[in-house]
């Protein structure tokens, strides 16, 4: 049997039905593979899968958890998921999926990184190398700086010797000129001060609405500034690129990494039976990253 958290009913994280239970063990076809779970984070698109407003909502009921990092039994590799959607979720003691849709995780990537580099990481990395051609000395400007992906955001800026700038939620405009590309994950006001800082046929892209706001948006800046505003998606974009692509960006990611390590991110650790706990840390706003550890 496996132990997982499997959702019944939407609502809110103090409301919706989500229990804790046995069921049972995933079992492999001839191309599958399972997974023992090690880390598995709580994102925000994790809350909207139990609020029931996310994109893609699996059929109820389902095995919770988007991101996370596993051993494979049979062989002892450490592997995130690829696919645009784990369908069996992270959730739980095992989970299961296609051999092809697992990348092994070098060994010199630690697992702490690693449980947030399949959704957290490669949206970072996607965001800084699919949009604009950015070049050593260019400025990028965010906001949510300190969110899981603002964090990683920030790292590869600097591992590509970019420099990184934010803006607060409620903040203002900033006056440093020469800015080509915003990154929204709040909306709202928020990308209307983004698009103030942005040069004119500069980019802003929208990959997240923490404020739950749509993004505020002037006739100036689509009319005077010519500016591009896009949006992201990390499952529509590996949809579309397909599992070949996504693994060779997966390696440059680890490249990445092997020179120089992830700095150590503030994180609280819930087991899965405790996780009415991990819930009320994430709708505290408390400092730290709420993972599951097994």
């Amino acid at each position: 049997m496996t132990m997982a958290l499997v959702h019944y009913g939407y609502g809110d994280l103090g409301t919706a039905d989500i229990r804790y239970e046995a069921i049972a063990s995933p079992i492999a076809g001839s191309a599958d593979v399972v997974v023992e779970v090690l880390e598995s984070p709580i994102n925000p698109s994790d809350i909207n899968v139990i609020e029931g407003k996310y994109v893609f909502q699996p059929p109820l009921p389902a095995v919770l958890g988007r991101e996370g990092v596993g051993r494979v039994v049979t062989t002892g590799d450490r592997v995130i998921s690829m696919a645009p959607h784990h369908l069996h979720g992270f959730w739980g003691t095992h989970t299961v999926a296609p051999g092809t849709e697992w990348w092994v995780v070098p060994d010199p990537i630690p697992t702490e990184v690693a449980a947030h580099l399949s959704i957290n990481g490669l949206t970072a990395y996607l965001l800084l190398t699919e949009f604009v051609v950015l070049h050593p000395g260019d400025i990028v400007v965010q906001t949510a700086p300190n969110s899981s992906v603002g964090r990683w955001v920030r790292y590869f800026a600097a591992q590509m010797h970019l420099r990184c700038v934010s803006i607060d939620r409620d903040g203002g405009a900033l006056d440093i000129p020469g800015i080509k590309l915003g990154l929204n994950s709040v909306g709202g006001a928020s990308v209307a001060a983004l698009s103030k800082s942005v040069v004119a046929g500069g980019t802003i892209v929208t990959y997240g609405a923490m404020s739950k706001e749509s993004p505020h948006i002037s006739n100036s800046a689509l009319i005077f500034k010519e500016q591009i505003f896009r949006g992201f998606l990390r499952s529509a974009w590996v949809a579309r690129h397909g599992l070949q692509i996504t693994a060779s960006r997966f390696n440059d990611i680890a490249f990445i990494l092997m020179k120089t390590p992830f700095p150590t991110v503030p994180r609280t650790i819930f087991t899965l039976a405790d996780y009415r706990s991990a819930f009320a840390h994430v709708a505290s706003g408390k400092p730290g990253k709420a993972v599951f550890g097994f």
